[in-house]
């Protein structure tokens, strides 16, 4: 069972400081220009990505504000995290109140999870920004992995690919050249799936188990 926290940075720190169990993968937010007097570092039990960016919920010039780059490295860290077997994660910012509560709702509605624990606590107020931003890049990845176990275990042309999927012949040709490379932990992953001669519905059964909610989010049974 995946399990997702939201944290304030003392919280964070305590418990990355004093846990030894089985790998956790922690998210933590920073403010630019902000002096702390204690940091987060990655150990064999706490995986941790570091991002830095005010909490505003539009861009601005006066801000470094979230960006596309900052969710898709969120995304690619769940995924390989996910692959190896995690399922305890934690997001934390200063507060633990806003940034991280956005980042959070995004990973629970990409994974299929409930969010009663972001949407019941009136203490949160997640950051539409980061949600919105972290929440595409998933269904970024997610769209990835459909058009590739596709592409890979069927005859469909690209155009049929293309079409059922929104996208140009030549944006399909374009994911499945990136994908590899922005994504080889996953790539491999279907890959072995594939050469043990499972079908595509089982691959996507696998993968779906992997990340609940992946079907959800990219309805391409149809294609089987």
């Amino acid at each position: 069972m995946i399990n997702i926290e939201v944290m304030n940075r003392t919280e964070a720190l305590d418990f990355a400081s004093a846990y030894h169990g089985k790998p956790v993968g922690l998210i933590s937010i920073s403010t630019p220009g902000q002096n702390y007097t204690r940091y987060l570092s990655t150990t064999p039990s706490v995986q941790i990505l570091h991002l830095s960016f005010h909490d505003v919920d539009e861009p601005s010039p006066d801000y470094i504000h979230f960006t596309t780059h900052h969710a898709a490295r969120i995304a690619d860290f769940i995924v390989r995290l996910r692959l190896s077997g995690v399922d305890h994660f934690i997001v934390h910012c200063d507060a633990g109140q806003s940034r991280s509560a956005g980042i959070t709702q995004a990973i629970c509605e990409s994974l299929g999870m409930g969010l009663d624990s972001i949407t019941s606590n009136r203490a949160l107020t997640p950051n539409m920004l980061c949600y919105r931003k972290t929440l595409y890049a998933f269904q970024s990845i997610y769209r990835a992995i459909g058009i590739y176990i596709i592409r890979k275990t069927t005859s469909l042309t690209l155009e049929k690919i293309g079409s059922f999927c929104n996208l140009t012949r030549e944006r399909v040709r374009q994911i499945l050249k990136e994908f590899p490379h922005h994504n080889r932990a996953l790539a491999d992953y279907i890959d072995r799936l594939y050469e043990q001669g499972a079908p595509m519905h089982d691959i996507l059964c696998d993968i779906d188990r992997v990340f609940p909610g992946f079907q959800n989010i990219v309805s391409i049974q149809q294609l089987a």
